[in-house]
């Protein structure tokens, strides 16, 4: 196999090309399959934020899995709150390391353009997870990185969570959507898939920001719906959110049907309100599979020479019919 052109030096020489595997004639993919050991340097999954998010820590036990499978070296890792800036120095320390390969999030893209693009300059093949690219990243942007996707469509994901109110609300009901992370592109898809799912209802839609500290965050709402008392939904994006929601909510011994609340992610705190009937759904995004998909991908594509296609469900909903279910799995951990 000795003069054989690995996966990595491929990949810097067709840096500008979509993805690089695509100049591989089939003869080559095979004669080099089993020439690289994959099991060779770490692979790195870098969020925008890190375990302490209930979320992301689902996400890195499923990174943990995945390398505990493949017998590799994965970590996962993001900065301690929403830092896409901090997110990208950390892309290019596992550059610097030499990374195996890279996952990342695109929450900011204009701010990994630069990371991906060295990335591709140095042959380290990269997958965007759990937040999808703008279209055409990868050729327009990064040199052929990112090489795949891989994640749930969001929108579709909000708005058959959403849908569960349409019964429960009446026509041009005021609602809000709060915000612990303005600026994060999948939330702004994810707002519009919980409106899509209650269009029928023609609602007046409010957006609220309330940050990542939960304290802060009950306190706006308060102030909110004291300004609006009119107030029939509250959507959150994510587990943060709705832990401001319902804390607020209980405070105020507010009836269910009072406020109706519709949430993203699953936790214990999630499961428990919508078990009492304080949430009414919730967005279940399975995001273990955000954490050990892609490294599965990027070790299939380091040592087999399997170029990887994106992979895009649609989530599921959590609701009173499931919880039991669902609350099982989250005691394994797998939620």
């Amino acid at each position: 196999m000795q003069g054989k052109l690995n996966r990595r030096d491929l990949l810097k020489a067709t840096v500008g090309a979509t993805v690089a595997a695509s100049v591989l004639s089939p003869g080559q993919r095979i004669a080099k399959a089993f020439a690289q050991s994959a099991s060779s340097g770490t692979y790195y999954w870098v969020a925008h934020v890190g375990p302490g998010d209930p979320y992301w820590a689902v996400v890195q036990r499923g990174v943990q899995a995945a390398g505990k499978a493949l017998g590799v070296k994965a970590v996962f890792e993001g900065p301690s709150g929403y830092s896409p800036p901090k997110q990208a120095d950390m892309v290019n320390a596992a550059i610097s390391a030499k990374a195996a390969g890279i996952v990342t999030t695109s929450a900011d893209p204009a701010v990994m353009k630069g990371p991906l693009q060295r990335a591709a300059q140095a042959g380290i093949p990269t997958i965007f997870s759990d937040t999808p690219p703008p279209k055409d990243f990868a050729a327009a942007f990064a040199n052929g990185n990112p090489i795949a996707f891989v994640g749930v469509d969001v929108r579709i994901a909000a708005a058959r969570a959403s849908a569960k109110l349409v019964p429960l609300l009446p026509k041009g009901a005021e609602v809000v959507v709060v915000n612990h992370e303005p600026g994060n592109r999948v939330l702004e898809i994810k707002t519009g898939g919980y409106l899509e799912g209650i269009a029928s209802l023609e609602p007046k839609v409010e957006k609220l920001v309330i940050g990542e500290e939960t304290t802060k965050a009950v306190e706006i709402i308060r102030a909110y719906l004291q300004k609006n008392p009119n107030t029939k939904a509250i959507f959150t994006l994510g587990a943060l959110g709705t832990h401001a929601a319902v804390k607020l909510l209980d405070e105020m011994k507010a009836s269910n049907d009072k406020i109706r609340v519709v949430g993203s992610d699953i936790d214990d705190v999630t499961l428990d309100a919508i078990k009492r009937g304080r949430v009414v759904s919730a967005i279940d995004l399975q995001q273990l599979g955000f954490g050990f998909l892609p490294i599965a991908l990027l070790y299939l594509y380091n040592t087999y020479a399997l170029d990887p296609n994106d992979h895009i469900g649609a989530g599921g909903t959590v609701d009173a019919k499931n919880v039991d279910f669902i609350t099982k799995l989250a005691k394994q951990g797998f939620r």
